[in-house]
């Protein structure tokens, strides 16, 4: 978004990269168009990617893991994800290692007793999600994903 025309410079720059990244359909939008998407937003210009979007991902996930529970997905929170291998045929092996939270440590918190865990382990999965946040770089290199080749590196 750009507030001023002293931003539209940078505004262009950022479309580039954008279409650089494989963004679709980037486009400029002007005041009277984006007063029209989003009346709170005072802006000159801005850019609009119709196929991209902002959500809450903490309540996205939320949601799932309450559905997941439902149907008898087990959820390892407060773990590190070490190892992922592609199974044969379908699925995923999974080596996490605990890390308590609060003191950074190789120790895994116990929701249900308040102990400390300090076990790593291994479990199978049909699907693996990457929502690792600033470390889902990282997630799709130990599946074996070049990020880069993928086209889905992304640079904010």
């Amino acid at each position: 978004v750009a507030t001023d025309l002293a931003q539209l410079p940078q505004l262009h720059a950022l479309k580039k990269t954008a279409e650089g990244s494989g963004a679709e359909g980037v486009r400029l939008v002007l005041h009277d168009e984006i007063r029209d998407m989003e009346p709170l937003v005072n802006a000159v210009a801005a850019l609009h990617c119709p196929t991209s979007g902002v959500l809450d991902s903490h309540a996205l996930i939320e949601y799932f893991e309450t559905k997941a529970v439902k149907n008898g997905v087990d959820i390892a929170t407060n773990s590190e994800l070490t190892e992922l291998q592609q199974l044969p045929g379908p699925g995923w092996k999974l080596s996490v290692s605990p890390v308590d939270l609060d003191s950074g440590s190789s120790a895994r918190a116990d929701r249900s007793s308040g102990s400390v865990a300090k076990e790593s382990a291994a479990v199978t999965a049909n699907v693996v999600v990457n929502c690792a946040g600033l470390g889902s770089g990282r997630v799709a290199a130990l599946a074996g994903i070049d990020l880069d080749n993928a086209r889905l590196r992304v640079y904010a």
